[in-house]
């Protein structure tokens, strides 16, 4: 749960991105999932200075097109993840 909470934070503000920016480390994370998807919201992050907030859903899609992600996670990101964002 605090997992998840944390995702979120990372995914919709970019506030919270820049206060845990120096002290991140994901060997804290212990899901597979939040794993991946706090990846992506570095990637992103990096990359424009900015939390994803809604593109997070593009950079999924892209991603399962691009990469390999296993069918339960990519259901899992979809179902649970993405709808807990609007």
């Amino acid at each position: 749960m605090i997992e998840r909470k944390i995702i979120i934070g990372l995914i919709t503000s970019t506030e919270y991105c820049k206060k845990i920016k120096d002290i991140w480390n994901q060997r804290l994370i212990s899901s597979p999932t939040a794993k991946l998807l706090a990846d992506w919201i570095w990637e992103y992050y990096n990359k424009y200075q900015k939390a994803p907030g809604k593109d997070i859903e593009t950079i999924f899609y892209s991603k399962l097109k691009s990469t390999k992600i296993s069918k339960t996670l990519a259901e899992e990101i979809e179902q649970d993840i993405l709808p807990s964002l609007s």
